[in-house]
């Protein structure tokens, strides 16, 4: 993914994240189930839980099971409209306490 993009354009915001299962007892099939969503923001507090959005494309999930990782690619189509920073949030997970982290930031000129 651009780290700097043209207003108005339309692209994929686009990247890796790496879940690590110290334990080894997570399969695909439950990583899968995590509903990983995305918020873009022009914000660095972190989003509300209304701001979060599925992805447009289904993120890419690829199990390492030498090293009990699964690399997580996601990609969703978006529109810059609004000149300056954004930053790009991602949250996933079973449980109420969700993790919610900065996955990666662009500025729109």
């Amino acid at each position: 993914m651009q780290d700097q993009w043209r207003a108005g354009t339309l692209e994929f915001i686009d990247f890796t994240t790496t879940l690590t299962d110290p334990d080894g007892e997570l399969t695909l099939a439950e990583v899968e189930g995590f509903g990983f969503k995305i918020a873009v923001t022009q914000s660095q507090d972190t989003p509300a839980a209304e701001a979060f959005i599925t992805p447009s494309v289904e993120p890419d999930i690829t199990e390492d099971t030498t090293n009990n990782l699964f690399k997580v690619r996601i990609k969703h189509l978006f529109q810059a409209d609004i000149k300056g920073l954004n930053n790009v949030w991602l949250t996933f997970g079973p449980t109420p306490e969700r993790p919610i982290y900065l996955a990666v930031s662009f500025v729109v000129l």
